[in-house]
């Protein structure tokens, strides 16, 4: 009878381990590092929600502030150390070059790469930089008529560089569990019909060797492209749009397995009387639904779709959105999605806020376009700047009512830092032509600053270090879970003492 009673005993404990392990923490985008913003809309769902508040008040505490022949039009991306990584354009009398500048969160700079052929010789950095679990920094671009992948150790020295051949440099890469960064593009490749022109989809290892790639090839007489940033969904499925031209241009949404193997593909095309130009990256809900916004043109009009599909592939619903041109969207942790663009016909700005069931909940409009992703803090704040002079940097509640607004001209997507800091590119007027800024805003005090508060601590999400351990929807903050154990772990010892 007292084996008996033993044997269940410690099948309770075995029980309350196993619970305990099964709502332990999980860490989503092993690979990517863990820092504030450390790819393209900061994440590899492509959701542009930070973890972080961003600021309450416009106030700038600095801007780093390039010289006459510099320039900034690719958002940047935040290392685990706070270190910012900026693609800056340099101009000369014979050619464009590219330059990394690493700057410090104090506005500092830190250390630079430049990629300089001479003259004649042109090389531009072509996506956000995306920063991996061990510091190395991935960032592309394109230099004598073919494209690259770079790779940089954090202290900015040279690690390795994978031609990707796309002679207008690739798209901002992401990082999947395993390591492996994938970007997208397109090249030029001969065939018996002439030149034509493919997108691809590159898998590339760690080490800076190839894994696969992928081709859109059909139809074998049209020319196919990619523009956006791929998507990882939670089970390593790549997602990346393209799209086709043969007698009409239509779009193309792809699951590919991790293997490269195509798990499945979508025909987009709204309107089959009008071509399809579909060049958004696609957006990853947390149910693992797909997001992308295809637009057509009516020879008079644009028309941009938010289309939502099921992982399987399946339409799940479609939101059309008449005379907006879509340029960007980000996804809010309520599964609100806030998609900017312009209206064709008058060019007033648009950001519309649509439910997580695609039904629209309500527009915001601004007096000139909006050409950039917006980026949400963690209360939900959005946002967003305009592209064209005069020009305004926008802070609005989820509610729709404005919170500040600051009059600059953006350049790029903002993003934000751990320390509640929104860095956003910039371009003023000055005595020898257009001067761009990386420009920081941030209050005075920040929460974050305050070691004896976590008010702006996300859900589910531990902060040390300025890194952030994302956890499951169901998981135990680590202190209660670490707790759980100990009590799990006391329990079978006094068992075995009994």
């Amino acid at each position: 009878m007292e084996k008996t009673k033993i044997s269940l005993k410690l099948l309770l404990v075995i029980a309350g381990l196993l619970a305990v392990l099964s709502i332990s923490p999980v860490m989503a985008d092993d690979s990517l590092a863990s820092s504030e913003s450390p790819k393209y809309q900061g994440d590899n769902q492509n959701t542009g929600q930070s973890p972080y508040n961003g600021p309450q008040t416009n106030q700038t505490p600095w801007n780093y502030t390039l010289n006459s022949s510099e320039s900034i039009t690719i958002a940047p991306a935040i290392g685990p150390d706070g270190t910012i990584y900026l693609p800056v354009t340099i101009r000369t009398n014979t050619h464009s070059y590219c330059d990394l500048k690493a700057i410090n969160s104090d506005g500092t700079l830190k250390w630079n790469y430049t990629i300089n052929n001479g003259a004649n010789s042109n090389s531009y950095f072509t996506g956000t930089p995306a920063i991996g679990s061990d510091g190395t920094i991935y960032i592309p671009g394109y230099t004598v008529s073919e494209g690259f992948l770079l790779a940089l150790n954090s202290d900015g020295t040279f690690k390795w560089n994978y031609i990707t051949e796309c002679w207008s440099g690739s798209n901002s890469p992401a990082i999947g569990n395993d390591g492996t960064i994938y970007t997208t593009g397109f090249y030029q490749g001969y065939t018996s019909g002439g030149y034509r022109q493919y997108g691809i989809l590159y898998a590339i290892n760690p080490n800076g060797t190839s894994k696969w790639n992928y081709t859109i090839t059909e139809p074998d007489y049209g020319m196919s492209w990619s523009y956006g940033c791929p998507a990882i969904g939670p089970d390593g499925t790549i997602y990346f749009t393209g799209q086709v031209s043969a007698y009409s241009l239509t779009g193309r949404l792809y699951a590919i397995n991790p293997n490269g193997t195509v798990k499945w593909q979508k025909t987009i095309n709204p309107n089959p009387s009008y071509y399809t130009s579909l060049q958004s990256s696609p957006v990853l809900t947390k149910d693992g639904t797909i997001i992308i916004i295809p637009s057509y043109y009516s020879w008079v009009d644009y028309t941009s779709v938010v289309c939502a599909f099921n992982p399987d592939g399946s339409e799940k619903w479609n939101t059309i959105l008449p005379h907006i041109l879509a340029k960007g969207v980000a996804l809010a942790n309520d599964g609100t999605l806030y998609v900017t663009g312009y209206n064709w016909n008058n060019n007033i700005g648009i950001l519309c806020a649509i439910g997580p069931d695609g039904s629209q909940k309500w527009n915001y409009t601004t007096d000139y376009p909006l050409n950039f992703n917006p980026v949400i803090g963690n209360d939900g704040t959005i946002y967003f700047g305009e592209g064209a002079l005069p020009d305004t940097l926008y802070a609005l509640n989820s509610d729709r009512t404005l919170k500040w607004s600051l009059p600059v001209q953006t350049t790029t997507a903002p993003v934000i830092g751990a320390s509640g800091a929104l860095y956003v590119g910039i371009v003023t007027d000055g005595l020898l032509g257009q001067i761009y800024s990386l420009l920081a805003i941030i209050d005075p005090y920040s929460p974050q600053n305050d070691p004896n508060s976590n008010s702006n601590d996300p859900a589910n999400t531990v902060n040390a270090a300025s890194k952030t351990i994302k956890m499951q929807e169901t998981g135990l903050p680590i202190n209660l879970m670490v707790l759980a154990v100990l009590m799990v772990l006391g329990g079978l010892i006094q068992t075995k003492r009994k």
